[in-house]
């Protein structure tokens, strides 16, 4: 139950890979390998409408979260 995480969506309570914003979490992972700050990345989101699951617009702490969440970089990433 509950929220899946950017990136997935709940299939008959698993977890499956949702493809369009899995490009997104790709990207999210590539720019902080690249430099970019957390604020930075969450700028571009922003800027390119890309919407997080329970807000309007992105999180510090949800983007630091992700970057560090073992799911997301193992099946997307």
């Amino acid at each position: 139950g509950g929220t899946a995480l950017f990136g997935y969506t709940n299939e008959d309570k698993k977890w499956v890979v949702d493809k369009a914003e899995s490009k997104w979490v790709k990207f999210i992972f590539e720019q902080y390998e690249q430099g970019l700050t957390v604020k930075q990345i969450a700028n571009e989101l922003d800027k390119n409408n890309i919407k997080p699951r329970r807000r309007s617009l992105w999180n510090l702490f949800t983007l630091q979260k992700m970057l560090r969440n073992k799911i997301i970089q193992v099946f997307i990433v």
